[in-house]
């Protein structure tokens, strides 16, 4: 697979990161794909937030112990001064604007939100146009088994020089 040029969060340089207008400015520049880290909220929605909290004006919101609801409440989703992109909004971005769609899945993430995650994705017909990303080889592994056309990519950070070189190692 060659080398794409993925936005992760959006394009940042005068954009609030993982915002509506981030992703919509990154859809009008060359980018290949847009990356979407799913965080989930109580009632098990998806949205886009690297932290498992947002901040707004001094007060910190912990993504998963509030409904969706209570967040849009307290303005998280409103234009111009969104912080965050539900994953409805993301998708009709990466959709219209043909971009490939790149979805990171924290290590937190139960099996039920990744199956309601698949489960919107085969809605829409665009797994073929989809990758998980995932830092947990379980969760890749529980993807992989359920035969669904969608590309799964491992996350590695630490040691991923020396994963590589055994590899190689390993295949010449």
């Amino acid at each position: 697979m060659p080398t794409m040029w993925i936005a992760s969060g959006g394009y940042t340089v005068k954009e609030t990161p993982n915002s509506y207008r981030a992703f919509l400015a990154a859809a009008n520049r060359p980018f290949e794909g847009l990356m979407f880290s799913a965080r989930f909220t109580k009632d098990r929605y998806p949205i886009c937030a690297e932290k498992p909290y947002l901040e707004q004006e001094g007060s910190t919101f912990y993504i998963d112990q509030y409904p969706l609801k209570d967040l849009a409440q307290a303005g998280f989703f409103a234009v111009p001064q969104d912080s965050t992109v539900e994953f409805n909004s993301f998708l009709e971005i990466a959709i219209r604007y043909q971009k490939r769609i790149f979805i990171k899945i924290n290590r937190n993430t139960s099996f039920k939100e990744i199956d309601y995650l698949t489960g919107q994705l085969k809605a829409l017909g665009i797994l073929y146009q989809t990758t998980l990303i995932s830092p947990k080889k379980d969760y890749l592994v529980y993807l992989r088994n359920q035969d669904l056309d969608l590309d799964l990519q491992l996350e590695t950070a630490a040691y991923s020089d020396e994963l590589f070189l055994d590899c190689c190692k390993y295949h010449f």
